[in-house]
């Protein structure tokens, strides 16, 4: 059972970086909220009439302005919560703009569907006895009003990320707003989700910079999302998470010590695959012939106690690793 997060790891990281689509049409195909919502839905309908059915849909909470933030999980009894079975989440999307990260949770549902439900996929028997054996939950978005509002309703290209004076990559935040007396009309549009957990609150209190872009709101758990979350990873015997950030198209990982592992396994997918190198193919400007050589990378130490609190900040992770481990 040790491999099996390190095979989830290693084909969701194809997943991103192959995808659905080509290097040709990279820059402009990614799902909206509306669309990862029907490919999911008729991802559901096509799994009712299968058998088994391994596929379940969940919306596990309402955003701030009332859109669902969907999960699936793909068990062999994805109905119930099966004891003894190690529980995995995978997600992303907790800033709006971290179009990537979202990308990549949709490719690896599509991923594991077609190889569940092919005979011939070749990874065909490797995820049916993973899906067997692991209880698996994706959530691609959990900031969808973010997510939504990044584009403005536009098809999902990088180039449309909602800007204004402040913010030039991107909406950031939610969209639940707070009152902020510092900054024309006294409101702040939105908080930073990745700053409404209690493990070292208050980080940035500071409403007022670049308009609330780092701001976590009044208190822990005062964002409508940070209690959709609080409350599916208590409903769940949570074993693994793999939680992921990035605005760019690039990979990388801190922590704990699977973080040697997935960055080893990002540089042999690109280099010795021959792949494009992330950031140039999402730019579409890769060109063949000149030689691509490995990003610098940096991994901080494990700390000696896990459950020290370190990494504060009000972040999702280390109130997610207090959780799932320290409790």
């Amino acid at each position: 059972m040790r491999k099996k997060p390190c095979i989830i790891i290693f084909a969701l990281l194809l997943c991103l970086i192959t995808g659905r689509y080509s290097s040709a049409d990279y820059y402009y195909n990614y799902y909206t909220y509306d669309e990862m919502v029907d490919l999911l839905t008729d991802l559901e309908s096509q799994a009712a009439m299968q058998t088994p059915n391994v596929f379940r849909l969940q919306n596990i909470g309402d955003s701030y302005e009332g859109n669902p933030i969907y999960a699936v999980k793909f068990s062999d009894n994805p109905e119930i919560e099966e004891e003894g079975e190690p529980v995995i989440v995978i997600d992303a999307g907790i800033h709006g703009n971290e179009i990537i990260a979202q990308e990549s949770c949709i490719n690896y549902i599509q991923y594991l569907f077609d190889a569940y439900y092919t005979p011939a996929h070749p990874d065909h028997a490797e995820i049916a006895g993973m899906i067997g054996d692991l209880q698996i939950w994706i959530i691609p978005m959990l900031n969808p009003d973010g997510r939504i509002q990044d584009t403005d309703g536009g098809d999902g290209d990088p180039a449309v990320h909602y800007r204004d004076a402040e913010w030039t990559d991107g909406w950031r935040v939610t969209k639940q707003p707070f009152p902020c007396p510092e900054v024309p009309g006294g409101f702040v549009p939105g908080a930073n989700l990745n700053r409404a957990f209690p493990v070292g609150f208050g980080y940035d209190d500071d409403c007022s910079y670049r308009n609330g872009y780092d701001y976590g709101g009044p208190a822990p758990f005062m964002l409508h999302e940070s209690r959709v979350i609080k409350q599916f990873i208590h409903n769940h015997m949570v074993g693994f998470v793999y939680h992921q950030h990035t605005p760019i198209a690039s990979a990388f990982s801190k922590g704990v010590p699977l973080s040697s592992y997935i960055l080893n396994e990002v540089i042999r997918i690109y280099y010795e695959g021959g792949l494009p190198h992330p950031k140039l193919a999402l730019l579409n400007e890769y060109d063949p012939a000149q030689p691509l050589t490995v990003p610098p990378i940096t991994t901080p130490p494990v700390p000696p106690d896990p459950c020290s609190k370190y990494g504060l900040y009000g972040q999702y992770n280390p109130w997610l690793w207090e959780e799932t481990y320290c409790n």
